[in-house]
């Protein structure tokens, strides 16, 4: 199915501008650098909900138990977490702080575990539905 295909490779993109954010709070760089990075993951990030919302549109119930069972992890809601990043990126720019930076941090593992989550959970469920895998996980039009 090539709208999940082009999920997973969003979720690719998503994790090297994480990578890349992260790198960048390590080293010595102006403010205007990790705000850049940061404002390139929020479109990033903004983008991908979007295009993953649509996606699940035609499998409704098929896949809510899956994000029923997501909720009970200890992570934030991907939304959430944009909001959030979104509050960060105003204050970043008006006084980068090691606070903030820390705050950063969090947000950036918490989207993290989100994709690993869909990765496993989601996209597996999605394309069997699709029946482009089977039960065994192994693609179905080999």
């Amino acid at each position: 199915m090539a709208i999940l295909d082009e999920l997973e490779i969003d979720h690719g993109a998503l994790r090297g501008a994480i990578v890349t954010l992260r790198e960048t709070l390590t080293e010595a760089e102006t403010c205007d650098i990790v705000a850049a990075r940061l404002q390139s993951l929020l479109g990033l990030m903004s983008r991908h909900l979007q295009e993953e919302e649509n996606a699940l549109i035609p499998y409704g119930e098929r896949v809510r138990w899956i994000e029923r069972e997501q909720a009970l992890h200890d992570h934030a809601e991907p939304a959430v977490v944009l909001r959030d990043l979104q509050v960060l990126f105003s204050a970043w720019r008006v006084a980068p702080t090691q606070t903030l930076i820390i705050h950063l941090c969090r947000l950036l593992d918490e989207l993290r575990e989100w994709l690993d989550e869909e990765q496993r959970d989601i996209f597996p469920a999605l394309k069997f539905a699709a029946g482009t895998v089977n039960a065994g996980g192994h693609d179905a039009n080999p």
